[in-house]
């Protein structure tokens, strides 16, 4: 049974306006926002002590610095295992490749459990595609996802998927929202943009021309509401996806 779906009031000032598609962000909007730190799932299922010994903290540090996250995410690094041969490189230690494919499996794993959709997800992006409405989605993400991304059961609902690793760009530059409305067959003026408020992925979609919604689930409001972004958005607001369904019959 698919589960109740909220509504929500709109501004009346923007009951006029029409959209052709509404574009999505997948981390926190989605999907929920990764739980815990992949490096310290390696950690605790035995594989870095495996790999590196004693330097667990070393690779640790390597791996979630802010310069590997940015490789990761825009596709210079492809996959987690050339993440740590490179990050062993840097530390002189030639890596087993039984360990790093070991690594690798457990990334692709790991990845397929993110992306589950949250329940309210999937009948909600179907009613909008059944009222005529084009549906994207813009990710920051790694080549995993994308990869992972194909096999989801919400992936067929998407007219276009724009992943940052493919696109070698991060929000909010305003090529990946300009690239994705050509790709939807639209402009910006004409779509609406849903995200929690990562990386001024609102503003971007704003100065870009687009109207934007932040989501804010109750059991994540920890994590958006640490975002300088979502506590100070003066915007449209909602908790579930689900309240989709209300904004878009006020138009």
């Amino acid at each position: 049974m698919s589960p109740e779906l909220p509504e929500i009031s709109l501004n009346s000032e923007r009951t006029g306006m029409k959209y052709d598609a509404i574009i999505f962000d997948l981390f926190g909007t989605l999907v929920d926002n990764c739980g815990g730190k992949f490096a310290d799932r390696l950690r605790q299922d035995g594989l870095l002590a495996d790999m590196v010994g004693g330097r667990e903290d070393e690779f640790t540090a390597l791996w979630d610095a802010d310069a590997m996250y940015l490789n990761r995410v825009t596709g210079n690094h492809r996959l987690a295992s050339d993440c740590v041969r490179h990050i062993c490189s840097r530390m002189g230690i030639a890596p087993d490749p039984r360990h790093v494919e070991r690594i690798q499996q457990c990334r692709m794993e790991y990845v397929k459990t993110v992306i589950d959709p949250r329940s309210d997800v999937i009948p909600t992006l179907s009613h909008l595609r059944q009222r005529g409405l084009k549906l994207g989605l813009i990710t920051v993400c790694t080549w995993e996802v994308s990869l992972c991304w194909q096999a989801s059961e919400v992936a067929g609902l998407f007219d276009v998927a724009v992943f940052s690793c493919a696109e070698g760009l991060t929000k909010p530059d305003p090529r990946l929202y300009q690239r994705t409305c050509e790709w939807l067959g639209t402009s910006p003026e004409r779509c609406l943009y849903v995200g929690d408020g990562s990386g001024d992925e609102l503003a971007g979609a704003k100065r870009c021309g687009m109207d934007a919604v932040l989501i804010c689930a109750p059991h994540e409001e920890h994590i958006v509401m640490e975002r300088s972004e979502a506590r100070n958005w003066t915007g449209l607001k909602i908790s579930a996806i689900g309240e989709m369904l209300g904004l878009i019959d006020q138009e």
